[in-house]
């Protein structure tokens, strides 16, 4: 028992941990290391990416790439934490609650390309499916959708050559 107790201290202490990760950024995969440090916007800035089909209100989906969203923290009425990744922003009443934290984020591979998830906010689950394009120079979103379980999950996918493995 000592011995288990003494194993998990030890991971824990070097981050070998089971759970999320703070601010997850790059990947080794079999085919090199996939870096997407580079996508990271300077001074809390963000992407956009829109949910139309979203009943009873569209709204737009900002996002950060290894980092915070601190514009998330600025409009309406909010006061949420400064970690916020990614906020939900409702332009017909200014409100932006957060979808996910840099502090609770998961990166895995996919088939051409990985997944970052962003967790621990109670209104779902920020996905970004980044696939590997050498061609796109920047970080080009072509969908987003909202997949409905116990959990909801609002999933962008976009196109980088920084998702390819170098």
């Amino acid at each position: 028992m000592n011995k288990i107790i003494t194993f998990l201290t030890l991971s824990y202490l070097i981050n070998l941990s089971f759970g999320y990760s703070f601010n997850v950024c790059h990947v080794d995969t079999n085919q090199g290391l996939i870096d997407l440090s580079p996508l990271k916007l300077p001074n809390g800035g963000y992407y956009a990416g829109s949910f139309f089909d979203y009943p009873p209100k569209s709204f737009s989906l900002l996002f950060n790439i290894c980092g915070s969203t601190t514009r998330c923290n600025t409009l309406g009425s909010n006061n949420y934490y400064t970690n916020a990744q990614s906020c939900a922003f409702y332009q017909n009443d200014g409100t932006a609650p957060p979808m996910g934290y840099i502090d609770q984020s998961e990166i895995t591979q996919i088939p051409n390309g990985v997944s970052l998830s962003y967790h621990g906010a109670q209104n779902g689950i920020t996905q970004l499916d980044i696939y590997c394009d050498p061609t796109a120079k920047s970080l080009n979103i072509y969908d987003c959708i909202r997949i409905n379980s116990v959990v909801p999950v609002f999933k962008c996918s976009m196109y980088s050559m920084y998702a390819c493995p170098i």
